[in-house]
C-alpha cells in the first residue's frame, strides 16, 4: 500500500499532459500511485497515459469507455485509487516542482490536526512561463474555525483541491466526495475547513497553467453552462446554481461533525452573509421564473 494515492483526471489534454506526468514522477518522494482517469480522450491522451504507465509501476492507467462527464470523472478518480493514508487530484496541465510532496507528507505527518497540505503557488501561462505568485491572504491554518469558514464562503480559486489531503477527512464526506453542483469544489473545502486547519507550507512548489481551453476560461460568468458540464445529467434541466450552493452550504454547517456551539456561530455568519449577497440569488430566481412563465404560455401562441 502506498503512502499517497494521486489521481489525475483527463479528457483531451495532451498538449499539457506530459509535462504534468513528469512532474509527479520527479518526486523526491516516491512512496506513492499515480493514477490516469481518461475520460475518453479523443486526443493523444491515452497514448501518452500508457507510455507512462509503460515504463513505471507506479502508474496505472484506467480510460472511461465513453465522458462521463467532469465532476463524475473527478469523483471515480477518488474511488478507484488506492485506499492510501493520504489523497491528492493532480490537474493534467499543472506541474509540480520536486519536493512537492515530501514537503506537503512530511507536513502531514507532523501536523495531526491538519485535515491537508499544500505549499505556496504560481501562476504560469500556456508555455509554461511564470505571470506572477498566487496571493492567499485567507487564514486557512487559523486555530479558530469561524476564522477559515467565514472567508471561504465567496468563491476563490479553490487551489487547495490540489493539495495532499487526509483519506479519512474526505471519507467522513460522503459520497460523492465532490459536490455535483456550482463551486463543488469550494464547498468541499469549506467542510473540510470545518473538520480542521489547512497547513501552508511556506515554499512555492505548485505551478497552476492559465490557459483558453480550462473551464474557468470556456464557461467564464456562465454558471449554468459549467454547472450542465460537471454535471451531464443536468442537461436539459432547469437548474439553479447559486441557490443550489447556498442548500449546499448550510448542508455543510449542519453535517459536518463539530461541536453544537460552533455550528450555531457558522450558521448565524452564513445567514448573514446572505443578507449581504441577495441580488445573485433574486436574479437567478427572476430569470428562471421568466422562462417557465413563457414555457407555459408557449402553447397559446398559435392561438393569437
Amino acid at each position: 500500500m502506498p503512502k499517497v494515492a494521486v489521481a489525475v483526471p483527463v479528457y483531451n489534454g495532451e498538449r499539457y499532459l506530459e509535462a504534468s506526468l513528469a512532474s509527479l514522477l520527479a518526486q523526491t518522494f516516491g512512496d506513492f500511485e499515480l493514477l490516469i482517469l481518461d475520460n475518453a480522450s479523443t486526443d493523444g491522451s491515452e497514448k501518452i497515459s500508457r507510455a507512462f504507465a509503460a515504463r513505471d509501476a507506479r502508474v496505472r492507467y484506467h480510460r472511461n469507455p465513453q465522458n462521463i462527464g467532469g465532476g463524475p470523472n473527478w469523483n471515480l478518480a477518488f474511488d478507484l485509487a488506492s485506499p492510501a493514508p493520504y489523497f491528492k487530484w493532480a490537474a493534467h496541465d499543472d506541474v509540480h516542482a520536486p519536493r512537492f510532496l515530501e514537503r506537503c507528507v512530511a507536513a502531514l505527518d507532523a501536523d495531526p490536526g491538519a485535515v491537508l497540505a499544500f505549499t505556496g503557488a504560481n501562476r504560469i501561462d500556456p508555455d509554461g512561463k511564470l505571470i506572477g505568485p498566487r496571493t492567499l491572504e485567507i487564514p486557512l491554518g487559523s486555530p479558530d474555525r469561524m476564522s477559515r469558514f467565514f472567508p471561504l464562503l465567496e468563491s476563490y480559486d479553490c487551489l487547495e483541491i490540489h493539495a495532499v489531503m487526509r483519506r479519512d477527512a474526505l471519507l467522513k464526506l460522503g459520497k460523492p466526495v465532490l459536490g455535483m453542483h456550482l463551486d463543488g469544489d469550494g464547498v468541499m473545502l469549506i467542510r473540510l475547513a470545518l473538520m480542521g486547519r489547512f497547513h501552508l507550507v511556506d515554499e512555492c512548489l505548485f505551478s497552476y497553467r492559465s490557459h483558453e481551453a480550462q473551464t474557468v476560461s470556456r464557461f467564464d460568468k456562465d454558471y449554468e453552462a459549467w454547472v450542465r458540464w460537471w454535471d451531464p445529467s443536468q442537461a436539459g434541466r432547469r437548474v439553479f446554481p447559486h441557490w443550489r450552493r447556498q442548500l449546499e452550504l448550510w448542508r455543510a454547517v449542519l453535517a459536518t461533525p463539530y461541536p453544537l456551539s460552533e455550528r450555531v456561530r457558522c450558521a448565524v455568519a452564513l445567514a448573514k452573509w446572505i443578507k449581504w449577497n441577495p441580488e445573485r440569488y433574486v436574479k437567478e430566481a427572476k430569470k428562471n421564473g421568466r422562462e417557465i412563465w413563457e414555457s407555459l404560455l408557449a402553447p397559446l401562441k398559435p392561438l393569437k
